[in-house]
């Protein structure tokens, strides 16, 4: 039996390192409110995301360190400021 991994391409790995200007998917931690950056959007705002077989995110905030689980819906795209 094959299971297929997930393709994290795109992926912020260090979510409150957003570079200015750049466009992103994120969320506002359920602790503390701060926004984070999730996925980097390479289209910048072109083309919106299509996510497909993931329903949920763990999120650690960079912020406060507090760990929330998040509906995939929840990620909202922002320009970083």
């Amino acid at each position: 039996m094959s299971i297929e991994r997930p393709n994290f391409e795109g992926l912020v790995t260090r979510p409150a390192m957003g570079v200015t200007g750049r466009h992103y998917y994120g969320l506002n931690c359920s602790a503390c409110g701060e926004q984070i950056a999730v996925l980097r959007d390479a289209s910048e705002g072109a083309v919106p995301v299509k996510i497909v077989g993931v329903t949920e995110i763990e999120i650690t905030c960079p912020y406060c360190r507090g760990v929330s689980v998040h509906a995939i819906e929840d990620l909202a795209a922002f320009t970083h400021l």
